[in-house]
Order: structure tokens, then sequence, then C-alpha cells
């Protein structure tokens, strides 16, 4: 999938490649060029799940430069270290009250949920692109 700046939309960029780009040239933000379209069916085969095999089917409709299999084996390993099996339980407070627990990554913080997947896809991005270097996030 290819990536836009939110400050130029004509300059289009490989997923991957944003990844470890981070911010655009022009300062914008990289958001998708197009969003996938999911139907009735779709939707049906993704429902039941794991969070890790969800996770690495929506990714990978946004990275389609990594095989879905690698995917899952990255979805697998960003979240083995939560503590809790479905990542994110929702929990019934009340009849119409819900809580989606973002909690329970390696940090105790929402950040975990995604921040155990970016240096993973930086590194595959890296692999994929041949680049032997490493990378500092901050």
């Amino acid at each position: 999938m290819l990536l836009v700046s939110t400050r130029n939309s004509e300059k289009k960029i490989p997923a991957l490649q944003a990844v470890l780009k981070g911010i655009s040239d022009d300062g914008g933000l990289f958001i998708p060029s197009e969003f996938p379209k999911l139907n009735e069916a779709d939707l049906d085969s993704l429902r039941n799940l794991s969070y890790q095999k969800l996770s690495a089917k929506i990714l990978n409709m946004f990275f389609d430069e990594i095989r879905l299999d690698d995917m899952e084996k990255i979805t697998e390993q960003a979240y083995s270290t939560f503590d809790v099996k479905n990542i994110v339980p929702l929990k019934k407070l009340s009849e119409r009250e819900y809580i989606l627990e973002l909690w329970h990554g390696p940090t105790l913080a929402f950040k975990d949920v995604a921040l155990q997947i970016l240096p993973r896809l930086m590194a595959k991005a890296l692999e994929q692109q041949g680049i032997d270097e490493d990378v500092l996030i901050l």
C-alpha cells in the first residue's frame, strides 16, 4: 500500500518506507492513500481470530510488502509479553458500559499496543530494503 503526506497527497511512498522515514519531508504525517474495503463476509472471517492473528490480517492490508505468515510472526512476538491472552480485553461495567483494557503490555501503558509492533515493522523494513543499520527509537 502507498501512503501519502497529510500536507501533499501527490507524493506517495510504500508503507514500509514510511515506517522508516517517520515524518514526511514536508513535515506531514503519513496516511493511507486509500483504505481497504471489507464486506460482511470479510468481517465474518475476522470475527473469531485471536488478537494476534486479527492484527496480522489488518496490518497486512496496509503493509502488503510483508507476507502474511511473516506478519503473523511479528504480531505473535510483539504481543507475547502481554499478561493476558486476548491482549486488549473488553470488560463489561454495566448493561450499557464497557471498557477496553489497554494496560496489559510490558510497561502497563496503552502505548504498548502500538510500540511493540513498531520496532518489528522497522526491522522488517530494514531487512527488505537490505539496510544494515541500527535504529534508535526515542
